[in-house]
């Protein structure tokens, strides 16, 4: 059963006020625009994106007493953030309130979304739970999209909106955004995709803003490539391996999109192979087969992690000399094709890791300058001795 709105309690927009910390017109009129349409908020960083959706949660946790709110953010230091700035903010219940991340076991995960209201969690988890029926989709009243210029392509965003409304959900979408970037064809996608019906845009020259911003002298400082486009180029090899290894399984086993392949997932796909199994949909010399694929999807997974360290060329190196006596799953991995390419850029990057400049460019550039600066300063300081 959908949650039933509380009339008494709609008819009041409650909004954070104090003599320390004066209402912000833009941002109130940002929440009486978002409260009653999906929409999208572009801010500056530092200008009060987190207030803004606290507010909204608020209300509709009050103005919903049954529903359920989720604010979804990209990674988990994001979400731990949010988490407590959303819960100072306005005082949302705790009791009330849950982290949920690909940590904590399915079953617990799914008691979790039926006892709790409010959820802080990764797009991931969301995706993977509402594909496993984990959560009563109806009783979503409201989703916040932090960091939503990310809601192109395949990413977990797109795949979440189209989950909930082939179940016919009805929600409201409030997305967030510093940086809706340049490119109109993808800012319109991004629009498309949350379903965004108002854009509320403002920018650091806006006269609203005039007496909560600074002015800013910029310089752009180019930095040479590092070698972290190495490790993404390790990361998208290893990704087109688990595709040719995915495309050996029937849909009914694994359906899902190798870019965003987790060892949750990989471990939920067999265990939806032993369910089939148990039904008798196919027999035992197809169940070895497609157990021992997924395997190496596992084995692909581990090496995924191991694309920044500097000791992954010894380790494939050492596989390549010892084939002949590796068990099936990694030697099927190690006669990859593509694997030889996966040896040559560990190579790469074993050699340039050495270097503060190769493995974190812009930390080396940022460490320069400012030494640059600090002598420049040291120089330029008068001592006076007072006796």
């Amino acid at each position: 059963m959908r949650p039933s709105i509380d009339l008494s309690l709609a008819q009041t927009l409650v909004f954070p006020s104090s003599d320390g910390h004066p209402i912000r017109n833009y941002q109130l009129d940002i929440c009486k625009t978002a409260i009653d349409s999906n929409t999208l908020v572009v801010l500056p960083t530092g200008l009060g994106k987190t207030l803004i959706a606290s507010v909204i949660m608020y209300n509709y946790y009050k103005w919903f007493p049954t529903g359920k709110i989720i604010f979804l953010a990209p990674t988990k230091p994001l979400v731990l953030q949010q988490i407590t700035s959303c819960l100072t903010i306005m005082g949302i219940s705790e009791v009330d309130t849950a982290q949920m991340d690909g940590s904590t076991e399915a079953h617990k995960r799914k008691k979790t979304w039926a006892s709790k209201r409010v959820f802080f969690c990764t797009p991931q988890t969301l995706q993977h739970d509402l594909q496993n029926s984990c959560i009563d989709n109806e009783k979503i009243v409201l989703v916040v999209f932090d960091e939503a210029h990310r809601a192109t392509g395949n990413y977990a965003y797109v795949e979440i909106m189209k989950l909930l409304n082939s179940k016919n959900t009805i929600f409201r979408v409030l997305a967030l955004s510093a940086t809706p970037g340049n490119d109109l064809k993808k800012a319109q996608q991004v629009i498309t995709n949350l379903q965004i019906s108002n854009l509320e845009m403002r920018c650091e020259d806006d006269h609203e803003l005039k007496d909560y911003t600074h002015t800013k002298d910029i310089e752009y400082v180019m930095c040479e490539e590092g070698i972290a486009s190495v490790e993404s180029l390790i990361r998208k090899e290893l990704s087109n391996i688990m595709r040719d290894i995915s495309n050996k399984l029937p849909p009914n086993i694994f359906n899902k999109n190798t870019e965003n392949l987790s060892k949750m997932l990989i471990e939920e796909g067999l265990n939806d192979l032993d369910r089939l199994y148990s039904n008798k949909e196919f027999n035992s010399d197809n169940y070895h087969i497609y157990r021992s694929i997924i395997q190496q999807l596992l084995i692909i997974d581990e090496f995924k992690k191991d694309a920044g360290n500097p000791e992954m060329i010894s380790k494939l190196e050492s596989f390549q000399k010892r084939i002949t006596t590796l068990e099936p799953n990694l030697k099927a991995i190690i006669q990859n094709p593509k694997f030889n390419k996966i040896v040559a850029l560990a190579k790469k990057s074993r050699h340039d890791n050495s270097s503060l400049k190769l493995r974190q460019p812009k930390v080396a550039k940022l460490k320069e300058i400012l030494e640059v600066h600090f002598d420049k300063s040291k120089r330029e300081v008068s001592y006076i001795t007072l006796s």
